[in-house]
């Protein structure tokens, strides 16, 4: 990925984008998207966000369980033998209690994949990889509930759903100067169109767009998985 330096005020830096608390002697660098999620050799300048350790260290398990349960959703998987990524194959080979877990939620009956999900443990990954981003993006931690949240396989989009998902759309607000986000959009006939972000070919991309009442993340993932997420323009200045 491109190296885009922010030139915003570096005090946001020591905020935490996930809880908001102010970090004191504990700051990390939290990689956005996770990096179980995409495969070696990974790309250079990988977007962060400074958070505290406690919510760094929180994540873990959750992205394990999130990046494995993904794959077996891409490859439609009963076993993981199945399983296409060889980076996810080792994880569950070293952890078949990770595996069980996993497993023991899959159906396949007349054709037609089911698998249970764990809310509380794709609660906080969404919220991970959102707040990541936006904060990243917008070089602010200060970033409330979103209104929607909201996910999908790309073949369960309807044509107008995919159209709406993928469009080039133009920014009704520019972001702020000195911000990553103000830098990744691009002329379309004129108008400010933001772009895809693509952190790895077919693993993983996602885009920020900004409009006069809300704010949209939008990610991809595998090729397969569409996540959005809103926030009815509620990122605030300051706290």
């Amino acid at each position: 990925m491109l190296k885009i330096s922010s030139q915003s005020d570096r005090r946001y830096d020591n905020i935490c984008c996930y809880c908001q608390t102010t970090i004191l002697h504990n700051k990390t660098r939290d990689h956005i998207p996770s990096k179980v999620l995409l495969d070696e050799p990974f790309p250079n300048n990988l977007p962060i966000a400074f958070c505290c350790q406690q919510c760094n260290q929180g994540f873990s398990a959750d992205e394990e369980y999130f990046a494995c349960l993904l794959e077996y959703i891409v490859c439609e998987a009963k076993d993981s033998n199945l399983i296409q990524r060889e980076k996810i194959r080792r994880i569950l080979h070293k952890k078949p209690h990770l595996r069980k877990r996993i497993e023991k939620n899959i159906s396949h009956e007349n054709n037609i994949f089911t698998i249970k999900l764990e809310k509380k443990s794709i609660n906080s990954i969404l919220k991970k990889l959102f707040y990541g981003h936006l904060s990243f993006e917008l070089s602010n931690p200060y970033i409330e509930t979103p209104s929607y949240i909201g996910f999908d396989l790309i073949d369960n989009l309807t044509n107008s759903e995919f159209d709406t998902f993928f469009a080039s759309e133009e920014i009704e607000i520019a972001p702020e100067i000195g911000t990553r986000a103000s830098l990744n959009y691009f002329l379309r006939k004129n108008f400010p169109t933001s772009n895809w972000k693509i952190v790895q070919e077919n693993n993983y991309q996602y885009k920020v767009n900004i409009y006069s009442e809300e704010i949209v993340v939008k990610i991809l993932m595998r090729n397969k998985l569409c996540l959005t997420a809103i926030w009815n323009n509620k990122i605030s200045d300051n706290h």
